[in-house]
């Protein structure tokens, strides 16, 4: 694994919506759809208005929640 530093959150949630896009795309060209699973917590909460911002073809896109307390 590779390891990036970032100067501020921002920065990483920045980062962060851009690799998810990302790979969101590569599902959809290789499966027509993508799964997407959200974890909870605070700590992603800079992540989301980042991520809000992206042209993503959301009807080919399933959305699920996590709960690292129930894993």
């Amino acid at each position: 694994m590779k390891t990036k530093t970032f100067n501020c959150s921002q920065d990483a949630a920045a980062y962060l919506a851009l690799a998810v896009s990302q790979d969101l795309k590569e599902q959809i060209q290789s499966y027509e759809r993508a799964t997407w699973i959200l974890p909870g917590g605070s700590s992603i909460k800079p992540f989301y208005p980042y991520f809000a911002r992206l042209s993503l073809p959301w009807k080919r896109i399933s959305i699920g929640l996590s709960d690292e307390r129930c894993v």
